[in-house]
């Protein structure tokens, strides 16, 4: 958190509203996954996109740093309420520090792209198409097949649709 923080170059340790408001949109979501499924896992077909739409919809109404900021505490937080409430990430247990380094990552690489992007319409695309980078990385045989490019299809719909009710 500290360094999050700090790279942002805020003279003061305070998150921004709209920051805060989408960490703690994460943990819910996170809670309300482990009452349903008894798990966390990022790529579930239901509660997957939604974790992905987060770090767009903030990125484009706070801009990078706030996408980025927001999408690393939140995704900070859901892999707390994993390993805590439902014992892992992932439905094969606690992924390695590499897979959790690597999922922060790609949702705080979302956010930034959602903010960096001018027009805010096809921007929530392009930003989800980040999320392929995940199960390219570490879950090849998943990367090939349908699953994660309807999920991320899925995505890209979501955060289009939540982009429209913020501007």
């Amino acid at each position: 958190t500290v360094l999050v923080l700090t790279l942002r170059g805020r003279p003061r340790f305070v998150l921004s509203t709209s920051e805060a408001e989408a960490t703690a949109a994460f943990g819910v979501l996170a809670l309300i996954q482990v009452a349903c499924r008894e798990e966390v896992f990022l790529n579930d077909p239901f509660f997957g996109p939604l974790y992905i739409a987060i770090p767009v919809w903030l990125g484009v109404s706070g801009g990078p740093s706030s996408g980025f900021a927001g999408s690393l505490l939140g995704g900070g937080l859901v892999m707390v309420v994993a390993v805590t409430a439902s014992g892992g990430l992932d439905p094969n247990g606690i992924p390695s520090a590499y897979e959790a380094l690597l999922a922060l990552s790609v949702l705080g690489l979302t956010g930034v792209i959602a903010g960096v992007t001018r027009d805010r319409r096809y921007g929530a695309g392009f930003a989800c198409l980040a999320w392929l980078l995940y199960p390219a990385a570490v879950h090849l045989d998943l990367y090939r097949s349908a699953g994660p490019w309807g999920f991320t299809l899925l995505a890209i719909g979501i955060a289009t649709l939540g982009i429209g009710f913020l501007q």
